[in-house]
């Protein structure tokens, strides 16, 4: 007989389990799949399980169901690959762009094929249509071979991702989310800077973690889950709809708020009618791509039967009193430091290269198979550590110097600079160059840039390697024979264009065998991995960072009698920036001068800026580093293929073309044209484009993400 207390216990218990039960179907309904969307979710779960990475799906913009064909590629080996491709895309797509202009005219299909077309469109079919449809032929790259490798890459951390989620408050449901983003890839970086599995912009991902040179926790997969549940949790706060809330995630709260503004909190009307600034194709589809990634991802043994996911790792962490270098703690945990960078996706390359010791609070994790590193950690000793980290020093060449010359002006060894510079066997360095300087237990070195103490060495002479065939306007073109190069100075700034400038010029048919007959009269590159690394010559990956400068100018012009200094605005600077790294409101950088709240700054404004005595140089060595990282990361994931001239047209605008037409940060297409004023364009100024593609051969290159197409 049941006793009033255990009456009472399985009561509660009853009630408890009922409102889980609740809960869960609360979260389930919370993101439905409604009706009108249907049809393109059916599109997406196709592109995602059954075309591949070899597929071209030729369709309609407004509504992606309407598929008029697929176009079969070749795999993609090498840029002849890649232009084989392009063309045929463009030709179906021309192809089906002129049978809706036909359709547009007439409004009757007269053969087999433009029967089929109009077909697709069923009730829809009319002469306005099939004008707007010729306008939006659009092609979407098969995934399915890159979606079963995010599925099997999930299996490491699914469990874990859904634990923070339900403890955030946020529908388990939404770590499928990721396979749109990212297919579970921790080193998935965009060309807009958008990295990790949850493709957090560096901005973004400042709100909720860690963004730095030294730790960057956007690629941990759970540091930056956690954010993601958090940032996702925001939005729903701000929208009351988890629909809107999932597509806020890539179009931003404030244009989805925009959106209700003018259409209400109705999913399914803004998804049919709102055509606000911004809400294009991605934003559009992006709920309708999670429904379909969910669909696909939870039913994986239907879709790839056979498909074996990863399991987790068991592992141990600790957090980390002190600033330590990786070498020491892998050496005393007995494991390799490659294996710590597997483990440890946050600490970037910076720590594992020896510049930069990981720093206190990071919670390192190590393989814990036998379950005694607790053990290990606590016998950690105290001269491992460090009080200091390791500053980001460097010097910057000038005219004369050697390597030899700048390792005896610190007192540090030359092969260490030319390692951490990644200089190669050569050594070869130009005048203007930044080179890092390698610091000692302490990171003790007085100054940043030295003045010479000996007289200088005479101007060596760098002798280029026979360079590839240059590609310019998709013509290939016989490379001019290597020719010597005098090292002459300049500013650092002009060593990027100077190369660009000179794949330009050496695809051009008049130019003499022997550049080296008047030196002065032509624009050579200064280095000759950039210069490589530009036509993408195989073997200049690795060192690409010594030959590019990293920002054109990074020194602060001190105002005599004043606190404060003047800099000049480089190429992916904000004043939020400039506000990070001198600790300061941004407000107080717009009071300075005279700068209006919405106002936006350009590229070599004049700006002033607040200096505490001795900031001037921390500051310098925040901002060094934040454009390193910016290269360093960009380089990691895309390299530069060829070089097109572009003549621009009237209405063109940089913001506009690089968003657009180039898909291509500005920062990257300004270091080939540092003559280009973004404010003042001008029609028939002719401008060299990058084109880049990944060097992940997995990933599309076609059109450089997940989400492939155009």
């Amino acid at each position: 007989m049941m006793t009033g207390r255990s009456a009472y216990m399985m009561a509660a218990l009853a009630v408890a389990a009922f409102f889980f039960i609740a809960a869960g179907r609360v979260c389930a309904s919370a993101l439905p799949e409604y009706d009108e969307i249907a049809p393109t979710v059916s599109f997406w779960e196709k592109v995602y399980s059954r075309y591949t990475l070899r597929d071209a799906i030729i369709h309609d913009k407004r509504d992606p169901y309407i598929v008029y064909g697929v176009v079969r590629l070749v795999a993609e080996r090498n840029s002849r690959d890649r232009r084989t491709n392009r063309r045929r895309i463009e030709r179906a797509k021309s192809k089906y762009r002129r049978i809706l202009q036909r359709l547009a005219r007439t409004g009757k299909p007269s053969n087999s094929e433009e029967r089929r077309i109009y077909a697709l469109f069923g009730r829809m079919a009319s002469k306005k249509r099939f004008r707007r449809a010729a306008r939006d032929v659009r092609f979407q790259l098969g995934q399915k071979d890159r979606f079963a490798r995010g599925v099997v890459r999930s299996g490491a951390w699914i469990d874990r991702i859904r634990e923070i989620f339900r403890r955030q408050g946020v529908p388990e449901d939404l770590v499928y989310l990721a396979h749109v983003e990212s297919s579970f890839n921790p080193k998935a970086y965009s060309k807009f800077g958008a990295a990790g599995i949850w493709q957090f912009t560096r901005a973004t991902g400042r709100l909720y973690m860690k963004v730095g040179y030294v730790v960057d926790e956007r690629r941990d997969p759970l540091a930056s889950s956690r954010a993601a549940a958090r940032l996702l949790a925001d939005n729903y706060r701000m929208l009351k709809n988890w629909p809107l809330a999932v597509t806020a995630y890539n179009h931003g709260v404030g244009g989805m708020l925009r959106a209700v503004k003018v259409k209400g909190n109705d999913y399914c009307r803004i998804y049919r009618e709102y055509c606000g600034p911004g809400f294009g194709f991605a934003s559009r589809n992006f709920y309708a791509e999670f429904l379909a990634a969910r669909r696909v991802a939870k039913n994986y043994r239907k879709y790839f039967p056979g498909l074996k996911l990863s399991r987790p790792e068991r592992i141990f962490e600790f957090r980390l009193p002190a600033y330590a270098a990786i070498t020491d703690l892998a050496e005393h945990f007995g494991v390799g430091v490659d294996r710590l960078k597997e483990l440890n996706p946050a600490l970037r390359p910076p720590v594992f290269s020896g510049r930069k010791y990981v720093p206190p609070g990071y919670r390192l994790r190590v393989p814990d198979d036998m379950g005694r590193m607790a053990a290990v950690a606590s016998g950690i000793p105290d001269s491992l550590y460090r009080s200091h980290q390791r500053p980001s020093r460097y010097h910057r060449v000038r005219r004369g110097e050697t390597v030899s010359h700048i390792a005896r002006l610190y007192g540090v060894g030359v092969g260490e600079i030319m390692r951490i510079n990644m200089l190669g066997r050569s050594g070869t360095i130009y005048a203007g160059q930044r080179l890092r300087l390698p610091g000692g237990a302490g990171g003790d070195i007085p100054v940043i840039t030295a003045k010479a103490k000996t007289a200088p060495s005479p101007v060596r002479m760098a002798q280029l390697s026979p360079p590839p065939a240059v590609r310019l306007a998709g013509v290939a073109r016989p490379a001019v024979p290597a020719a010597p190069v005098v090292e002459q100075p300049g500013p650092p700034d002009e060593a990027p264009v100077i190369a660009a400038r000179a794949v330009l010029v050496m695809a051009q048919s008049h130019v003499p065998h022997n550049l080296s007959d008047d030196p002065s009269s032509w624009s050579l590159p200064r280095s000759e991995r950039f210069y490589q690394a530009a036509v993408g010559a195989p073997g200049a990956d690795e060192d690409i960072l010594n030959s590019i400068e990293v920002a054109q100018d990074l020194s602060v012009e001190p105002a005599k009698g004043a606190e404060y200094g003047f800099i000049r605005v480089a190429a992916a600077e904000t004043l939020g920036h400039y506000a990070q790294w001198l600790g300061v409101p941004t407000r107080e950088l717009r009071r300075l001068n005279r700068l209006r709240y919405g106002s936006t700054i350009h590229v070599n404004q004049r700006l002033r800026i607040p200096l505490a005595p001795g900031q001037a140089e921390a500051f310098v060595e925040k901002r060094y580093e934040y454009h390193r990282e910016l290269l360093e990361d960009f380089f990691a994931s895309w390299r530069i293929e060829e070089l097109r001239p572009y003549r621009v047209k009237e209405g063109d605008s940089v913001w506009a073309l690089c968003s657009r037409k180039f898909d291509l940060p500005f920062w990257l297409l300004y270091r080939f044209n540092r003559e280009l004023d973004p404010e003042r364009m001008r029609p028939s100024q002719e401008i060299l484009v990058p084109v880049v593609v990944r060097r992940d051969l997995h990933y599309a290159s076609l059109a450089g993400g997940g989400r492939a197409g155009s």
